[in-house]
């Protein structure tokens, strides 16, 4: 069985958030669910946190949420994820997950102790925080974008392959994300 370990899409997490409210037999303005989806990416687990804190106001105060509340109460949430979230904190944690330094993956070398964990680190990057090849290819090292496209393509296929990788990445994103 293969599974794709990136967020969710933007249509998944808001069909993730309209079953969870109809399992709960709540009512939450599209608008509200929408503002959750697109800023609550990191994982499913934060996604329902959001849901439930609005979900728990609403039932205390007795009455619709707005969206400018829906803001105010996920505010903490929306911009920690943000703000922790970085090709830098990326690169840090592939680095103390593989026992080896930032600076090891930013090098030149081509041994096999740092191409797969900075292909992994190249990959997480993509995905999580969707920076052009060029610019990735600047952080580490100033490598050609072509070289960041392969190695992205190389952990696509590893994923695909029932690779050990996929276990490893999604390790690597708790760390990044907690």
């Amino acid at each position: 069985m293969v599974a794709d370990i990136s967020s969710p899409s933007f249509e998944t997490r808001v069909a993730i958030l309209q079953t969870k409210l109809a399992k709960k037999g709540v009512s939450i303005s599209q608008e509200v669910i929408d503002f959750i989806a697109e800023n609550i990416v990191s994982n499913i687990r934060d996604l329902e946190g959001a849901l439930n804190k609005i979900i728990v106001f609403q039932q205390l105060e007795n009455k619709s949420l707005t969206l400018e509340k829906a803001k105010e109460l996920l505010g903490n949430m929306v911009t920690n994820k943000k703000r922790t979230v970085s090709i830098q904190k990326i690169a840090e944690d592939v680095a103390v997950f593989y026992s080896i330094t930032v600076q090891d993956l930013i090098n030149k070398s081509r041994k096999k102790e740092y191409v797969k964990p900075r292909q992994a680190a190249m990959y997480l990057i993509r995905k999580e925080l969707d920076c052009s090849y060029p610019t990735i290819g600047d952080f580490f090292g100033g490598r050609d974008h072509t070289t960041v496209m392969h190695g992205v393509e190389k952990i696509t296929k590893a994923i695909s392959a029932e690779d050990p990788i996929k276990q490893e990445l999604e390790m690597i994103l708790e760390k990044v994300y907690n």
